[in-house]
């Protein structure tokens, strides 16, 4: 009774901490204080600190913007969306938003660039700031934390730590070595259409074909195709384009030739499932 009694005090600590849904909780047959069950509430059914509330969203690609866009609105979150840096800023400048999530690397100007300009003037200088990105170092963290983001959440985000920001004061910054393990998506099943994601692996891979492509071009087509992966689901196409990532950073060329290929083939494998399978989320 005992070594239950202890068990029970550490799993509410849990609770508390990470904000977990109370129905998972009574699922497992502890009883959530009437606090954590109103602060959790809050977060995970859209309740007033959360629905209605406003957020941006900027994103160059179109369908990291529409999964962002499905998850957020199921929690009654309103989204103003766009498709660049620049864009953000001037929304930002002029609106208030209850949070502000970034592409980390879009053109025209950078998430990067965004975060510090926003930071700088305008109407959310205090205002939660958050980056996604595929994947990220150590060091990319401390840059961006350094560019005035609170957190850096890897693609597809856990709908949890999108929510417990929005609308909420700043937080400070997660340290550098955070464990990608514990920013990995709670979400088991991808809003976006098979259709939507083949189209867009489509035109990844017939870049990825291209043969004049340099260390950089490839980098930023394996992060996108990583993005793209991860927010299907689809493990083995993510890790093949992590692996094209860290090759293009150092401009290693035999590793990005077989790396290359190894996306490739996964492209093919992935593209040919989701088109099989037109009502179905592939599952690896």
């Amino acid at each position: 009774e005992e070594k239950y009694d202890e068990a029970e005090i550490n799993f509410k600590k849990v609770l508390k901490e990470s904000r977990v849904v109370p129905t998972m909780a009574r699922r497992l047959g502890v009883d959530v204080p009437d606090d954590l069950r109103h602060d959790a509430h809050d977060i995970m059914a859209g309740g007033p600190g959360v629905r209605g509330t406003r957020v941006l969203i900027a994103d160059d690609d179109a369908l990291n913007r529409q999964y962002l866009e499905a998850v957020l609105a199921q929690y009654g979150v309103q989204v103003s969306a766009c498709a660049d840096g620049a864009q953000a800023v001037r929304l930002g400048r002029n609106i208030r938003f209850d949070a502000i999530f970034l592409d980390a690397r879009m053109p025209v100007c950078s998430g990067e660039e965004a975060a510090r300009q926003l930071r700088d003037a305008g109407a959310n200088t205090d205002a939660p700031i958050i980056a996604l990105t595929a994947s990220a170092l150590d060091d990319d963290r401390r840059r961006l934390a350094a560019a005035g983001f609170d957190e850096c959440l890897i693609k597809p985000a856990p709908i949890a730590r999108l929510l417990a920001h929005i609308g909420r004061p700043r937080r400070m910054p997660a340290p550098s070595g955070t464990d990608d393990a514990d920013n990995q998506s709670d979400i088991d099943v991808s809003p976006i259409a098979p259709s939507a994601l083949a189209q867009d692996l489509r035109a990844y891979r017939t870049t990825l074909r291209d043969a004049t492509l340099n260390a950089e071009q490839m980098y930023e087509l394996a992060h996108r195709t990583h993005g793209a992966a991860a927010i299907g689901r689809l493990k083995a196409l993510a890790q093949a384009a992590g692996d094209l990532e860290a090759a293009a950073r150092v401009a290693h060329a035999e590793a990005m030739a077989l790396a290359r290929k190894s996306l490739l083939d996964e492209l093919d494998k992935n593209i040919n499932a989701l088109d099989s399978r037109p009502r179905q989320h592939v599952q690896q």
